[in-house]
């Protein structure tokens, strides 16, 4: 966990490194729906900056984490966050999990 609150998982996902991502989920065992800096899940911060569906993708389908958790401050969701940055693919990926 790094000074802000943010855990190694939330910082990879928003990066859109998904190796890492893969890593720490399968082989360091992270708490998957844990809640950084602002109350954001790794979902949320994979859907920050950048379009990194597959991180997303893989968080939901794979790891199971909670792809309609808002985050704790602004009370925006995943599929908010995707949308407001144009992130379509994302976006859609997260509507088609019941996310909307």
């Amino acid at each position: 966990v790094n000074g802000d609150g943010d855990t190694s998982l939330i910082l990879a996902a928003c990066k859109g490194h998904i190796t890492v991502v893969r890593f720490l989920v399968e082989e360091g065992k992270a708490k998957v729906n844990a809640r950084g800096r602002g109350g954001v899940t790794a979902v949320a911060a994979a859907c920050k900056d950048e379009e990194h569906t597959d991180v997303v993708r893989y968080l939901v389908s794979e790891a199971r984490c909670d792809p309609c958790a808002p985050d704790k401050m602004s009370r925006t969701t995943p599929f908010m966050r995707a949308a407001e940055n144009s992130h379509l693919n994302t976006a859609r990926y997260l509507m088609e999990s019941g996310c909307v």
